[in-house]
């Protein structure tokens, strides 16, 4: 499931399609900007890692969800994640677990094709591990929703583990899971040991 060819960076600026081997794993380095990261919709030199996914097209019979992964600086950087006038939030930057349903078309129609985990793991130098089990309660879907706060957004949950066509993680902070992070100040790479359905 690690094979870097069948993960894909996307939604990013700035960086190559796919991640690169390391180990048994794989790694990338987040974007180097250096400027105020607001201007980062009209800058092209502005990179960014937002989403990294992998085809699954299957059923997702599993409890849980699971990750483990190294992020390695050097310098002392900040993760920006404002990368846009709008973002106006401040939660820190962090990666969540990502699951995709089949036929999303990145529409408000299909609020719930996408979700997030609840819970995030902020990015700083270190080894985590994040484990989330595959229940509505612990998923947010495209606007925030619960999994389970209503009968519609359970079903629609449920339907998307039945009908998976990518999962994998996002980056991003602020008010969004997902719109993006780079550094700032010093470099960091970000390792992925393991992903595993259990």
């Amino acid at each position: 499931m690690l094979h870097p060819s069948q993960w894909y960076l996307q939604y990013s600026a700035g960086v190559p399609d796919h991640p690169i081997a390391d180990g048994a794993g794989w790694s990338f380095n987040f974007p180097v900007y250096d400027q105020l990261p607001m201007n980062c919709n009209k800058d092209r030199s502005c990179g960014h890692i937002n989403h990294i996914t992998t085809p699954v097209n299957a059923a997702i019979t599993a409890t849980v969800l699971t990750m483990t992964f190294r992020v390695e600086t050097t310098g002392a950087p900040f993760f920006q994640y404002a990368l846009n006038p709008n973002n106006t939030c401040t939660n820190p930057a962090a990666v969540r677990l990502f699951i995709q349903r089949q036929g999303d078309t990145l529409e408000v129609d299909h609020e719930f094709y996408r979700w997030w985990s609840k819970a995030a793991a902020k990015l700083t130098a270190g080894t985590v591990t994040l484990t989330v089990p595959l229940m509505p309660d612990q998923w947010l879907s495209v606007l925030g929703k619960a999994g389970d706060v209503d009968q519609i957004a359970t079903a629609a949950f449920r339907a998307a583990l039945q009908n998976v066509g990518n999962i994998g993680m996002t980056f991003g902070g602020g008010c969004f899971a997902g719109h993006g992070v780079n550094s700032s100040g010093g470099t960091a790479r970000f390792s992925l040991m393991r992903y595993r359905l259990i």
